[in-house]
């Protein structure tokens, strides 16, 4: 609660908006109303739940989307405000858990999009296959509009431990290169992957949009 002292308010009472003006003991006094909004209707748990799923994703991939998203973004928009905004419409529409009751949302994986932008498409990008903890991926060297110097970034992502792993930015893994093998950690053997593939030039000015690789089933 403030104190006036004449100055702009004056000798204000009454309510306005969220402020109240009161007189105490020959003194005038202003304080804030604090409210607070309790609804809690189906289609608001719904949006919660898709909110809820949307920024627990995205936050795994909050230092790439600095560098993937940069040209994505719109007037003071930050890279990962980008990512968030694009991959909304990866979210799948909330369901509810009969036991619970509970609201709960999970990601459209080939929607997902973990770069943007116009770039040459890495020409025949493909999950090739995979030896033990090791997953080969393989592309053609065409090069379109395109560099041999380009990068080839590759992400794998694991649902169920919400965990990935990737070739980014790396100088030995370009367009004129074909082919690059990844590691994966053992406790992912069995488990569905997902693969997602883009270019972007060597000093980084160019990007290029998402490319869905598919779900991978290491055996």
């Amino acid at each position: 609660m403030a104190k006036i002292n004449n100055g702009h308010f004056g000798s204000y009472q009454g309510k306005l908006g969220a402020v109240t003006g009161r007189k105490m003991k020959g003194q005038f006094y202003i304080h804030q109303s604090i409210t607070h909004n309790s609804s809690n209707t189906v289609p608001q748990q719904k949006v919660r739940a898709k909110f809820k799923c949307l920024s627990h994703f995205c936050g795994l991939f909050e230092r790439l989307f600095k560098n993937s998203m940069v040209k994505a973004r719109r007037g003071q928009e930050t890279p990962y405000n980008a990512g968030t905004r694009l991959n909304w419409q990866a979210v799948k529409p909330a369901q509810q858990d009969p036991s619970t009751g509970e609201w709960t949302a999970v990601m459209d994986y080939p929607k997902v999009q973990l770069s943007a932008g116009n770039y040459e498409p890495i020409k025949g990008l493909v999950y090739d296959e995979n030896t033990s903890t090791t997953l080969k991926f393989s592309w053609d060297d065409a090069l379109g509009e395109g560099s041999a110097l380009d990068f080839v970034n590759i992400v794998v992502f694991c649902p169920t431990y919400n965990e990935y792993v990737m070739v980014y930015r790396d100088a030995n893994v370009t367009r004129s290169e074909s082919e690059v093998s990844i590691s994966i950690p053992t406790s992912w053997m069995g488990k569905d992957l997902e693969g997602y593939g883009w270019s972007e030039s060597p000093e980084g000015r160019k990007i290029g949009a998402t490319q869905y690789l598919g779900t991978i089933q290491p055996d």
